[in-house]
């Protein structure tokens, strides 16, 4: 694994956690154009981690329950 793709794994990483931490914060957008809760946008960057990244379904799909 190159270190670009390392780094752009860690980047979508961080970006999902950012949005869990902040899960409670309905006041809180990462998107202005979406306007969604910080957990529906969790949701959409493990969206774009399984697009990106080669994972199982099973994995994706416990993160999602989890969130």
């Amino acid at each position: 694994m190159g270190k670009e793709h390392t780094v752009s794994r860690l980047l979508r990483i961080m970006q999902c956690l950012s949005r869990i931490e902040e899960g409670e914060n309905l006041d809180c957008s990462f998107d202005m154009e979406a306007e969604l809760t910080p957990l529906e946008s969790a949701i959409n960057v493990l969206e774009m981690i399984k697009t990106e990244f080669t994972l199982t379904e099973a994995v994706i799909e416990s993160s999602r329950k989890l969130v």
